[in-house]
């Protein structure tokens, strides 16, 4: 992904919020336009997110979960919902679940989200130009 979008002011980071200090974990959240994210407890991270954040929620088909979308909501992040791909299930309960997804899949999933993101970003970028001139 990154290769396809290089010529773009746009950065891409791979977070394992795992190792992070609570406030290494807020200001990475912070500062992030648009957060792709498993279903998962690391997606409470929401909470530090600012206003209109897209937030890409990746789940296993089965599973219907919908914490994380509440949150977003009340935060106000454009919160969109992956169940593409191919569940790969390693127990009969669902928790242990991974999932492989076809780049092109995922690209036409993912490319309409960025460039409303990138979009929405450059108008906030002129703007802040404007009143500071």
């Amino acid at each position: 992904m990154q290769a396809e979008y290089k010529d773009l002011n746009a950065e891409f980071r791979s977070i394992d919020y795992v190792n992070l200090t609570l406030h290494e974990q807020m200001k990475n959240t912070i500062e992030s336009d648009m957060i792709i994210s498993m279903h998962g407890a690391g997606l409470a991270n929401v909470i530090w997110t600012r206003p209109m954040t897209t937030v890409v929620e990746i789940f296993p088909k089965p599973k219907k979960r919908w914490g994380y979308r509440n949150m977003c909501q009340f935060v106000g992040c454009d919160w969109h919902l992956f169940r593409g791909g191919q569940d790969i299930i390693f127990n009969k309960n669902l928790e242990d679940v991974n999932k492989v997804i076809p780049y092109d899949e995922w690209m036409a999933f993912f490319r309409p989200l960025f460039q409303k993101a990138y979009g929405a970003f450059n108008e906030q970028q002129a703007l802040l130009r404007r009143e500071a001139s």
